[in-house]
């Protein structure tokens, strides 16, 4: 019971952080002039029918949630790996910080986070290729590729930050 309250602070810490790199990371190649998939854009669009800037709203307040609640899942398994219950490889460095480096950790949430976006691009690509209501957003290799992208940052990203606010908090 007594590492539930730091679990959920650093899940809700982690999760935003990690959805707000996982859109920077998607929106990337803006930045030397090519399109992206409007991931938050196809998740609101799915509620409002339209591609603006409310279903782009709409999509960030659902990925921000999802976000916190995957990243309650990574910290579990952090947790689970911290506290010995699962037993883990120790790849230190800056041993001298208040909190240790531990590259373990974000190995771990790259390959958990490929793995997801793998299962939810999979599952998902049938579904909004086939009944998005908005044609342009129906591209399964651009929904695939956000997904495994947007996922495998997501991963890294919350875990390596589970590992470290864990540590302070548990």
């Amino acid at each position: 019971m007594d590492v539930i309250v730091p679990l959920l602070l650093s899940s809700v810490l982690t999760g935003l952080l990690g959805t707000a790199v996982m859109v920077a990371a998607l929106n990337l190649p803006l930045l030397w002039g090519k399109p992206t998939y409007d991931t938050l854009g196809t998740l609101g669009s799915l509620f409002t029918r339209r591609l603006d800037a409310q279903s782009r709203a709409i999509g960030a307040v659902l990925l921000s949630l999802g976000g916190v609640v995957f990243a309650a899942f990574y910290g579990w398994i952090a947790l689970m790996f911290y506290t010995g219950t699962f037993g883990a490889p120790e790849y230190l460095i800056l041993r001298d910080f208040p909190t240790t480096i531990d590259l373990f950790y974000p190995l771990v949430g790259l390959v958990g986070g490929f793995g997801q976006g793998m299962f939810a691009a999979l599952i998902l690509a049938f579904v909004v290729v086939d009944f998005h209501p908005i044609e342009s957003q129906r591209s399964p290799f651009d929904l695939v590729q956000s997904f495994l992208v947007g996922n495998t940052v997501f991963g890294l990203v919350v875990m390596f930050f589970q590992h470290q606010l864990l540590q302070l908090l548990v």
